[in-house]
């Protein structure tokens, strides 16, 4: 599963838990310049297209830049391009932003819109859930660096003209094609 599916699947259990209208989860990217959101959830008539935000532009970025939480109980702000004539459509006009964060850094944002002012439960259970969030977003960065780590080292050892065999006590584990060309051994 993606992050951006895992996420969504999270977005989509907080609408239900929360009895929210709307809620959406931010990741930031590996530089720590942009926030992308996962598809939203919620109860809506217009989908909410995935949208990127640099952080300390609109409400987003700003909650992202000063990892701050921001309650909103008579308007929303303009969260992210375009979100204040859906706010419109939907007349969701209160909600709340959390960032998380993950060993002091912001790793991304979640949001939760409404169509009346946010409940004080409401703002707790989304505030207890920001360091599961964080964590999912920390886990799959990490799965895909290594996944990345790997690809880069099975390209080396696949271009290198350098003959390599990986062993263990027990034998050969892996070779390299140019092994195959030098001996004339199948990797099998």
């Amino acid at each position: 599963r993606t992050l951006d599916e895992s996420l969504h699947r999270c977005s989509s259990t907080l609408v239900k838990h929360l009895k929210a209208d709307v809620v959406r989860i931010w990741h930031m990217d590996d530089r720590g310049v942009l926030l992308r959101s996962s598809p939203a959830a919620g109860r809506v008539a217009r989908p909410l297209p995935v949208q990127t935000v640099r952080v300390g532009e609109y409400g987003i970025g700003r909650i992202a830049a000063t990892a701050e939480p921001e309650v909103w109980t008579d308007g929303i702000p303009e969260l992210w391009p375009g979100s204040l004539t859906a706010a419109e459509e939907e007349r969701l006009r209160g909600g709340a932003g959390h960032p998380l964060t993950k060993d002091g850094r912001v790793v991304g944002v979640v949001t939760m819109l409404l169509r009346d002012r946010p409940t004080d439960a409401q703002l707790d259970s989304l505030a207890s859930i920001t360091d599961e969030l964080a964590l999912a977003i920390e886990h799959s960065r990490a799965q895909n660096a290594h996944r990345r780590s790997e690809e880069r080292y099975r390209q080396l050892v696949e271009a290198t003209v350098e003959g390599i065999v990986m062993h263990d006590r027990s034998g050969i584990i892996d070779v390299n094609p140019s092994i195959t060309r030098l001996t004339g051994y199948t990797a099998e």
